[in-house]
């Protein structure tokens, strides 16, 4: 249920490359044919890809991941892999479809462009890519299997692959940012942390690495450093618009609104401006509380995104911009219009993720009813919709949350309890995954306070990541329950210092924000 900066929530990830429930949340996109320049800097500027290209059947002395293509059909998979993280995923598409125009043979991009597009087929073309690598150097093979490991959810797996492809390839940044993925996951975070700064020492002009130390810094609440590393970001690549976007979440993030503004704003005017950085103006906006403005800013980012996928992710932002306005009809045109756009891309993660969202516009709008026969009913449906192993896990874990939250507000310990023992079954990996445990310890919290536990609610809840907004707003709401006004307030003001632009920490903002106070179902068990 957490995440940082609307940016970060709106793209998908293996560590933001391919499908998963973590620090990214969104989806991948859909086929688009499109070969426009990216939004990231010149080809000229990532020199390293070039040079890591290899059609060697042994692996390299240069302790890099050898690519069994050509050094441009290389060249063009390594951008797309770096623009996955930090522009968005139209554009990554892009880049994969462009090498393998150059070379439909490259295994590589076959593998990362279906690891990122959403569905069971596009999990079993991985499989076929992967086996299909059989004979290829240790390093690009476990490359492969790493990815393939990531889309059938097999975090064990892949966290062994990833810690072999270092092994095989220290000089090479993509191994790294692999390794670090898995430790972020985890929330191992100075091991996060080590593991972006040496593929950033390997190759300075990479975007990703400077994106995910300062997602690590704000997670830590270190607000200098945070700015300082997108700094550096934007000197590196100076003409790149998504560098500069993200420079503006961070100002913001670091609550430095006139930079920020006037960062963002250079953003979205620089040539080749995505709508990722639209979607980073929105963001600024939205801690600002000009909800308007930021839902304008939206819908230019929906004007530019090209495909079903692109726009089902801003419709879920700008859902939950209508729900903080109390816009219950205009949110759900917004999820209908989301799920619409996501069939049409047979993007079936998110259609049942609009149908999750739907059971939180109607708990807010007071109807519990509903909102719990929505919630019951998205979560049923996974079992009979075509997902990859991944999705099917991560969608199963975010629909059962909102279930139990559901339940919780309704006043049914029952269905909670129900809800948190289907939770757990599909969370098999919270010793290794820090939002699956996340996600467990919101619920267990919870199921204890609407079985008049407040004690017990209490100490699950303050086991939340600090990313997850929703958990310590029902904390805060649970300490000032049990009369403890001062530890309540200290909560609340951390979420607003937080700065978060996920979905729900944007309702939240707007909750403990607005002069009226939010729906009493919600807030509390009075």
């Amino acid at each position: 249920m957490g995440c940082t900066l609307a940016l970060a929530c709106a793209h998908g990830s293996k560590d933001v490359a391919s499908e998963s429930d973590t620090k990214m949340q969104g989806a991948a996109a859909a086929e688009t044919g499109t070969t426009q320049p990216a939004s990231t800097a010149d080809v000229s500027k990532n020199e390293a890809a070039a040079a890591t290209a290899s059609t060697s059947a042994t692996p390299p002395p240069d302790g890099k991941i050898p690519l069994s293509t050509t050094p441009e059909a290389a060249e063009l998979f390594r951008r797309g892999y770096d623009a996955g993280f930090t522009t968005n995923i139209d554009i990554s598409y892009g880049f994969y479809r462009q090498a393998l125009a150059l070379d439909p043979k490259f295994l590589a991009a076959q593998v990362f462009l279906y690891s990122a597009m959403p569905g069971t087929e596009s999990m079993y073309k991985v499989e076929e890519a992967t086996k299909a690598g059989a004979g290829l150097p240790e390093a690009e093979r476990t490359l492969l299997e790493w990815m393939n490991a990531g889309k059938h959810g097999d975090l064990k797996t892949d966290i062994e692959k990833a810690t072999r492809l270092v092994e095989l390839a220290p000089k090479d940044p993509i191994a790294h940012i692999a390794l670090a993925g898995d430790d972020f996951q985890a929330h191992k975070l100075d091991e996060a942390l080590a593991g972006y700064q040496r593929a950033s020492d390997l190759d300075p002009q990479l975007g990703a690495p400077y994106l995910q130390m300062f997602l690590i810094y704000d997670v830590q609440g270190k607000h200098d450093d945070k700015v300082a590393v997108l700094r550096k970001w934007v000197k590196a690549r100076p003409d790149d618009p998504a560098a500069l976007a993200w420079l503006a979440g961070g100002l913001m993030a670091a609550g430095k609104l006139d930079e920020a503004v006037d960062a963002a704003q250079r953003a979205t005017a620089m040539p080749n401006a995505g709508w990722d950085t639209w979607l980073g103006r929105a963001y600024i906006n939205e801690m600002r509380g000009d909800w308007g403005t930021a839902r304008g800013d939206l819908a230019q980012a929906r004007d530019l995104a090209e495909s079903g996928i692109s726009r089902a992710a801003i419709d879920e932002q700008i859902a939950f911009v209508d729900l903080a306005l109390h816009k219950y009809s205009a949110a759900t045109a917004d999820l209908d219009a989301m799920a619409k756009d996501a069939a049409e891309g047979q993007d079936p993660n998110d259609v049942v993720r609009a149908n999750i969202n739907l059971a939180v516009v109607q708990l807010a709008s007071g109807k519990s009813a509903d909102a719990l026969k929505t919630a019951k009913a998205a979560a049923d449906r996974i079992a009979t919709e075509a997902l990859s192993d991944v999705a099917r896990g991560f969608l199963s874990r975010e629909a059962l949350t909102v279930a139990v939250w559901v339940a919780a507000a309704a006043k049914q310990p029952k269905e909670a309890a129900d809800a948190l023992a289907r939770l757990d079954k599909v969370s098999p990996d919270a010793d290794k995954d820090a939002f699956q445990a996340d996600g467990l310890d919101y619920a267990r919290g919870e199921v204890a306070w609407a079985k008049g536990d407040l004690k017990g609610a209490i100490e699950q809840l303050s086991k939340c990541i600090v990313e997850d907004d929703l958990c310590r707003f029902r904390l805060a709401a649970a300490q000032e329950k049990a009369g403890d006004k001062a530890a309540a307030a200290a909560t609340r003001k951390g979420i607003l210092d937080a700065r978060h632009g996920g979905k729900f920490a944007l309702l939240v903002r707007a909750w403990l924000t607005e002069s009226a106070k939010p729906p009493r179902k919600v807030a509390s068990r009075d």
